[in-house]
């Protein structure tokens, strides 16, 4: 799966329990509706939920040591954790 060794390159980390990474490209409900995908019904919405934590961790960790109000740190989140901000990376990043 050349697409995924792409993606960790440019992410700078390799998985070491590589099925992750297969479940986080697997969208709800595919496995279901396609004979070619295998993987939980629910798809990678488990994953997302810990992914979107992380990702909030990550910013805050960022904002807090600043000292700015807890709006900024908000809006922070909002910025960078939107779907479109993730697709514009994606985009950016040829995925």
């Amino acid at each position: 799966m050349a697409h995924l060794q792409y993606f960790q390159d440019k992410l700078g980390y390799h998985f070491i329990n590589s099925n992750l990474l297969d479940e986080a490209f697997i969208a709800a409900g595919a496995p279901v509706s396609r004979t070619d995908i295998e993987g939980p019904v629910q798809g990678n919405k488990r994953l997302a939920l810990v992914g979107d934590a992380v990702l909030r961790l990550c910013v805050l960790d960022e904002w807090y040591p600043e000292g700015a109000d807890t709006e900024t740190g908000d809006n922070l989140v909002e910025d960078v954790g939107t779907n479109e901000k993730l697709k514009q990376i994606a985009n950016e990043w040829k995925l």
